[in-house]
């Protein structure tokens, strides 16, 4: 992580899961509960992928928390490569926190 991203083994940690719901009803998910999570929505990145979503929040403690969603035709042609990896006809949601820096 170090020589890739210039980030310690502390400085951001990530999940992926995968799920049945389209990737715009995903993001939209954790937008409503955003704010009884302390959350602010600060963008939704246009990521140029078929069938994709994500959005970028802002904690109140500083930290950050990003979500990508990936639907199953993102694997089409953008990410063939990494279709025989995905079930079929899933969403792969990848989940990213950076903790508040010191």
């Amino acid at each position: 992580m170090q020589s890739i991203l210039g980030l310690g083994d502390t400085q951001a940690f990530s999940e992926v899961r995968t799920a049945t719901l389209a990737p715009k009803q995903i993001v939209d998910a954790f937008e409503a509960t955003a704010a009884a999570n302390n959350l602010t929505a600060v963008g939704t990145p246009n990521l140029d992928i078929a069938d994709s979503a994500a959005i970028a929040f802002d904690h109140t403690d500083g930290s950050r928390f990003i979500v990508v969603a990936l639907g199953p035709k993102a694997f089409d042609k953008d990410l063939a490569p990494a279709k025989s990896s995905v079930p079929v006809g899933a969403t792969v949601v990848v989940l990213v926190a950076f903790p508040p820096q010191k």
